[in-house]
């Protein structure tokens, strides 16, 4: 008794060896973006210690220091009006800055008091307020923080960084580096 056996399809090379190519290149892009994070992870450990602009509403006050800012004014923006707040929510000082003609608008709170006494060292609040047409538009301020620690986000794998404010920042909402 002879028995024939019919296949169901050819037998080819790309149909054995197929899913070994695709693991490898699994394997290839897995590599590839631990490679791209670690690299991540050193521009990071490269900031620590220097300031940064980014957006954020708080920065730190140092004794007898100054804090850095600032914003992109909308079209038709007159003049910008900035508060500072303490960490009580009470205002110290506010200011009116002029707006850049393009681009973005950098200011300095030198540190004192509305009645001009030196301001104690801590953290403070930043609010911007643009005039628009003669109607006050809230406006998102970037402030100047020192970056303390590098973050790796277990949920997406960002690199952030951590500044002295306890603000986390991702690498890529960074605008400047001091």
């Amino acid at each position: 008794l002879t028995r024939s056996y019919k296949l169901a399809r050819p037998f080819s090379f790309s149909t054995v060896h197929a899913p070994a190519v695709s693991l490898s290149q699994v394997s290839a892009m897995q590599s590839m973006q631990a490679s791209m994070q670690a690299s991540s992870i050193m521009n990071g450990t490269s900031l620590i210690g220097h300031s940064i602009l980014a957006p954020g509403t708080t920065a730190t006050l140092a004794t007898g220091g100054a804090v850095g800012a600032a914003v992109n004014a909308p079209a038709g923006t007159s003049s910008l009006n900035v508060s500072i707040q303490d960490s009580t929510g009470a205002t110290v000082d506010t200011f009116t800055v002029k707006p850049a003609d393009s681009g973005m608008t950098s200011f300095i709170w030198k540190g004192n008091t509305s009645s001009g006494a030196t301001a104690p060292a801590g953290t403070y609040k930043v609010s911007v307020t643009a005039t628009v047409d003669g109607k006050a538009t809230p406006v998102d301020p970037m402030v100047v923080n020192k970056v303390d620690s590098v973050l790796v986000d277990p949920t997406t794998n960002a690199v952030d960084v951590e500044t002295d404010t306890g603000n986390t920042v991702p690498l890529s909402q960074i605008i400047s580096v001091m």
